[in-house]
């Protein structure tokens, strides 16, 4: 049955062969999308639970965390470069499953949550670098919008599914049952990654060569457009969940079927823009699209009660559609080009989101002082549209 499935995609689909290490990649994302998809819409509102409803604390943290990422990850690329592309995700993964593990013990303290970030971050340094690299070495460039836009679709079914099964799980059993669940996924991420092909490369630049090259002028638009594209995710994936969990009286249930019906309504729309944006220009599309997009988060800040979460939910998942596919197969073709510094301009990239991601939640921490935190999705809206000049 899994073979016809395949065939059929590569048919009628991609039209041509999909190489076995791009499927074993494919698989090993989709599994730990999969953990982090039960976990990253609940883990914002689970600290906010735990530590009283106190969103400070929790911006505190994925300060911390996305921070200290983007000032580490470039020793975690050269030691990519000793061991292994493969190798190195491996290793990822046993960080990863710690992590999971660490919230099934999670105490409520400052310490603890540095603890968290510590080992979210071996698990990036080991992951990011090297899973980037080897997708822009076995994506095929007359297809990679198919091919990203095949991804997203793969990713977007399994979406509908996780977060309602995640908000019964936790209205019915608990966190720590899901957090079981998501340790299982987890181990089994592992497997695929020893069926992909052996990739060696070297991280070439010294630490301050690359801080360098992050502000050097050729580089300019190129860290720009990844930087606002971190002010603009890092809304989404910390602020929104919170935001609609106390609209929806905060009911882990409701925000998992509502969550499972926005991402259902946009399913099909990344396979026909995979499509789209290798037949027309991937520039042009993502120019128009950031803008619709932008107008999203305005739609956003304006919701009050569930029947809005949906309609603005729909309408911004439609847009980021239309935007995400030519903008991640840009970035991959951006990143192939740079032929033997595919890994070293993977890293401009990490470093260039997540300190977008960090920033942004120092300036939210900062306006919730004075105003609604509804201003976040106001800045998201404005870092949108910068998106576009990649």
């Amino acid at each position: 049955m899994s073979n016809r499935l395949a065939s059929f995609i590569e048919k009628f689909y991609l039209k041509e062969k999909i190489r076995p290490s791009l499927m074993a990649l494919y698989l090993n994302r989709i599994l730990q999308a999969a953990c982090f998809g039960f976990f990253s819409i609940f883990i914002p509102i689970f600290l906010y639970q735990k530590f009283n409803n106190s969103l400070e604390i929790v911006l505190i943290y994925f300060i911390l965390s996305y921070a200290t990422y983007a000032l580490t990850v470039v020793f975690g690329a050269k030691i990519m470069s000793r061991l292994g592309l493969r190798n190195s995700m491996v290793i990822s993964v046993i960080f990863l499953i710690g992590f999971f593990s660490a919230y099934y013990f999670f105490q409520a303290s400052i310490g603890y949550l540095i603890f968290l970030v510590i080992l979210k971050n071996l698990f990036r340094n080991f992951y990011w670098v090297p899973f980037h690299t080897e997708f822009a070495e076995f994506t095929d460039r007359r297809h990679r919008g198919r091919e990203v836009g095949f991804f997203y679709a793969l990713w977007s079914i399994l979406k509908v599914g996780v977060p309602v099964t995640g908000g019964f799980i936790i209205a019915r059993y608990g966190f720590d049952n899901l957090f079981i669940l998501v340790i299982i996924i987890a181990v089994m991420s592992i497997i695929p990654l020893f069926l992909t092909q052996k990739v060696k490369e070297k991280f070439s630049w010294s630490y301050f060569k690359t801080i360098k090259k992050l502000f050097s002028k050729g580089c300019r638009r190129w860290v720009l457009a990844f930087f606002a594209d971190g002010v603009q995710d890092v809304i989404g994936l910390v602020i929104w969940p919170i935001y609609i969990f106390i609209l929806l009286e905060e009911k882990y249930t409701s925000v998992g079927i509502v969550t499972s019906l926005i991402v259902l309504s946009v399913l099909i729309l990344y396979l026909v823009l995979g499509n789209f944006s290798d037949r027309f220009s991937k520039h042009k599309l993502l120019r128009y699209s950031s803008f619709f997009y932008a107008v999203g988060w305005v739609f956003k800040a304006l919701v009050y009660s569930a029947g809005h979460i949906f309609i603005a939910g729909t309408y911004h998942d439609f847009s980021k559609a239309v935007m995400r596919t030519p903008f991640d197969a840009l970035r991959y073709e951006k990143a192939a080009d740079r032929g033997h510094y595919v890994d070293e301009y993977t890293v401009l990239r990490e470093i260039a989101i997540c300190s977008g991601r960090a920033l942004m939640l120092v300036l939210i921490l900062v306006l919730i002082q004075f105003t609604d935190l509804r201003i976040a999705f106001y800045v998201a809206a404005l870092a949108s549209l910068f998106v576009s000049i990649l």
